[in-house]
């Protein structure tokens, strides 16, 4: 989930940091004939050595190998950035520098990683609230993808979400379809607070960073917390659902619908059908001094009990119609009552 104030930021060990300043000076330095034709000490060229377009290329670099999260796999990172700022010399703006970091971000952050231009950063959102409806006393909630949402407007979100629900939960006597087939949102804690009356309230799911530091997710009192931080509220207290839930999940499920998939599995009364989650790490975005974002791989899904899911959140039921097992395990269940 993309948290722009971040999770904790780790710094690169001393003597990593080293070794990239060493790469990155000695390519960015001249050769040593040219330094030493006239008398006195080799000239040390600090800071000062970089333009202001290198500089730029040198701060995302200093992000990607602190924050994302394959840079450990990466083939010697610091001979990574060593390469990327011999491309980005001589660079006269930032944007003259985007190639060279781009290859970077390929070795950082693989297919997830991404530099997006000033004109290309997608702005906050009011999003498309999930659409809610009940047919034969099963109620469905079909979950969209959503961009960036404001802190306030993951509050809101869950109001309205909650508010909606209120309206059909009496008319759901059979249970709820909760479709996340196509959920890949990387942050949406105000579906996770709309949604509380259906998650156990305690501990749901961890972050987990590359360096190994879990950050707790938590739900109370219709609202969601990170690490003790609320993210959003909903408002509502009322009494929790206590029909039978049908989840619907796919390859496609990442982000905060493969979150809400691995929140939802806590409760007895939850199946879920479908495929294996997407099972990719959560996303965050870092903005760059000319309003470039960076969006990198940090943190991944684990359970209360750190267990991780890179190949993805399991369904209880596997299978190619999880539309009609859903239905009719729902129906089954409101015989029995």
């Amino acid at each position: 989930m993309t948290a722009r104030t971040g999770w904790a930021r780790p710094l690169l060990s001393l003597a990593a940091l080293a070794v990239v300043v060493a790469v990155a000076m000695a390519l960015l330095t001249p050769s040593a004939s040219e330094r030493n034709r006239g008398p006195g000490p080799t000239p040390d060229p600090g800071p000062t050595a970089l333009s202001a377009a290198e500089e730029y290329a040198y701060a995302a670099l200093r992000i990607m190998g602190e924050r994302a999260f394959f840079v450990d796999e990466a083939t010697w990172w610091p001979g990574v950035v060593g390469e990327a700022m011999a491309a980005a010399r001589g660079a006269r703006s930032p944007a003259e520098t985007y190639g060279a970091l781009t290859t970077a971000l390929n070795a950082a952050a693989g297919p997830q990683g991404q530099l997006l231009p000033p004109g290309a950063v997608p702005s906050a959102e009011i999003p498309a609230l999930p659409t809610v409806s009940v047919g034969a006393a099963i109620g469905r909630i079909t979950v969209p993808s959503v961009g960036p949402i404001t802190p306030k407007g993951a509050s809101a979100r869950a109001t309205a979400l909650a508010d909606t629900l209120g309206i059909y939960s009496s008319s759901a006597t059979c249970g709820w379809v909760i479709d996340l087939r196509v959920t890949r949102s990387q942050e949406d804690w105000g579906l996770l607070a709309g949604l509380s009356a259906f998650i156990q309230e305690g501990p749901i799911f961890d972050l987990e960073d590359r360096y190994g530091r879990a950050f707790h997710a938590s739900a109370a009192t219709g609202s969601v917390f990170l690490d003790g931080r609320p993210m959003a509220s909903s408002g509502h207290t009322k009494a929790r659902n206590t029909k039978p839930v049908a989840v619907l999940q796919s390859s496609e499920t990442s982000g905060a619908g493969e979150a809400l998939a691995l929140a939802l599995r806590h409760s007895n009364s939850v199946r879920s059908f479908g495929t294996a989650t997407r099972g990719l790490p959560f996303t965050q975005e870092f903005g760059l001094s000319d309003g470039a974002r960076l969006v990198l791989p940090t943190v991944r899904l684990t359970d209360r009990a750190g267990n991780g899911y890179a190949r993805g959140v399991p369904a209880t039921v596997g299978t190619d119609d999880p539309e009609r097992l859903a239905h009719e395990w729902l129906r089954s269940q409101c015989r029995q009552r």
